[in-house]
């Protein structure tokens, strides 16, 4: 009798054992789990990220020309490449930036506005620009408050705005495959082709209520 009890108690300290060992692994992984979250959360801070709207801003560009960042002339998409003279990073991704910026910029049906932002002084800025031959606007942030904002906080940085002023996609780093540079083009058409429904759509909805207007209706006798 006594063995038996034994036994018993020995079978469910075994179970215990093996609930508890149970519960560790699940436990384990919850918090794998928020510590993903809170990266992400971290990582949605310090960066653009898709679906944030961001502010307009007016920056000089290397010719002292006004340049306004988020809003576009007639509406176009525009892509953000942030850079630093001094970083490496930058270097790698150069020939892909390079490549993407002058096939947008050279868009015939001109939807797209490429601007790059520095994060380093003008003089170096300057000489960066003539050495990689970059053709398209380059302009400072004016202010480190305004960077901030815009979450420019770590470079090589891609974002494609849409007419809105809202984050269509955001690739930081550099490209590690022709598949992630492709999702830049893929998210400006994409942001271009909207804009250019919504343009559409005003122009419509504005003949309309022209149409509609007592002075259109006395033209019309």
């Amino acid at each position: 009798m006594r063995a038996i009890e034994i036994d018993r108690r020995l079978q469910l300290l075994l179970i215990a054992s093996a609930l508890l060992g149970i519960l560790v692994v699940v436990l384990a992984r919850e918090v794998g789990a928020l510590r993903g979250y809170r990266a992400e959360v971290q990582r949605m801070k310090s960066l653009p990220h898709a679906g944030q709207y961001v502010p307009t801003i007016r920056a000089a560009n290397l010719r002292g020309d006004s340049i306004t960042v988020r809003e576009t002339a007639n509406g176009r998409a525009q892509v953000l490449i942030a850079f630093s003279t001094t970083c490496p990073y930058c270097l790698q991704a150069m020939k892909d930036w390079k490549r993407l910026s002058d096939s947008l910029s050279a868009d015939p049906r001109r939807r797209f506005d490429v601007v790059w932002i520095s994060a380093s002084s003008w003089d170096s800025t300057r000489t960066y620009v003539e050495r990689h031959g970059i053709r398209a606007a380059v302009v400072r942030m004016p202010t480190p408050k305004l960077a901030r904002v815009y979450a420019i906080k770590a470079v090589p940085l891609t974002v494609v705005l849409d007419r809105m002023g809202r984050v269509e996609h955001m690739h930081f780093s550099v490209f590690k495959n022709p598949s992630q540079l492709d999702s830049v083009f893929v998210a400006a058409n994409r942001a271009a082709a909207l804009d250019s429904l919504l343009a559409a759509a005003t122009l419509t909805k504005v003949s309309s209520v022209e149409r509609g207007s007592p002075q259109a209706k006395e033209n019309d006798r």
